[in-house]
């Protein structure tokens, strides 16, 4: 309850949209999605300008594309010791 009344509190001082880009791992959260956030578009897709923002990784000729699919992340191991770097993919149209 204290998040969605901080998100509310935050929406009420930013005049601008909110979109989010759904994936795979999320539906459990949009079945229990806050009625009080129905303001937020949920979505598979969203573009703007030379960008699109999706969850699973297609490329598209002439634009950027964001994906959240692909977890990719380097391994520095030492001994015992492990550590988890996030890293990005990037191809020539994605």
């Amino acid at each position: 309850d204290q998040v969605i009344e901080e998100f509310l509190e935050w929406k009420s001082n930013f005049s601008g949209k909110v979109t989010i880009v759904i994936g795979n791992h999320d539906q459990g959260l949009v079945q229990k999605w806050p009625q009080a956030w129905s303001f937020v578009e949920l979505r598979e897709e969203f573009s703007h300008g030379a960008f699109v923002f999706r969850h699973e990784p297609r490329e598209e000729a002439g634009l950027f594309v964001w994906c959240g699919h692909v977890h990719p992340k380097i391994t520095l191991k030492r001994g015992a010791e492990r550590l988890y770097l996030p890293a990005f993919v990037m191809t020539e149209n994605m």
